[in-house]
């Protein structure tokens, strides 16, 4: 039982970090192409790369007790 409630925390973890990757896909872009951030999104971009460190912290050994991070609502203008 304790492997599948593992299983299911780190597929879980895995998603959100999906999730988080894919709102900052745009920025990604700009960076690659040698363009500047404006500072919103330069806000942002640290946020989700914060969210993202704190997912990977988390110890799943713990589960099904875990505190999920929340992400920050911010967004590029």
């Amino acid at each position: 039982e304790f492997r599948r409630v593992l299983f299911r925390s780190e597929t879980k973890r895995q998603s959100l970090i999906d999730t988080a990757m894919d709102s900052i896909s745009l920025i990604q872009l700009k960076l690659r192409a040698g363009r500047k951030l404006t500072q919103a999104e330069t806000t942002q971009l640290n946020s989700v790369l914060d969210y993202i460190d704190e997912l990977n912290a988390m110890d799943l050994t713990t589960a099904p007790d875990l505190n999920w991070p929340e992400k920050q609502l911010s967004t590029a203008s």
